[in-house]
């Protein structure tokens, strides 16, 4: 504290200010890598769910159709030309 002893109290203040700017602009910075980090990951995993959740929207689609075939397919097992058709499809 010696060296700034001739300083005058404006002089310290602004120092202090200075100093106190720097140390927010670090802070600053570092907030913005780890956010920018948080981000890519959490795209990463939205992504891999949004893909999850594809494949079972298709799997539960293709579920329901089966269902629905097998339900026609015994609503007109007396048909024999209707059984046909639902075997061909």
């Amino acid at each position: 504290m010696k060296r700034f002893a001739p300083a005058t109290v404006r002089g310290r203040l602004l120092l202090l200010a200075g100093l106190c700017s720097i140390a927010l602009l670090v802070v600053a910075i570092g907030l913005m890598v780890a956010l920018d980090s948080v981000i890519d990951r959490n795209e990463g995993l939205l992504e891999g769910e949004l893909a999850a959740q594809r494949a079972l929207g298709a799997a539960q689609a293709g579920v329901g159709n089966v269902r629905r075939y097998e339900k026609d397919l015994f609503l007109n097992i007396e048909d024999p030309k209707r059984v046909a058709q639902y075997i061909q499809q």
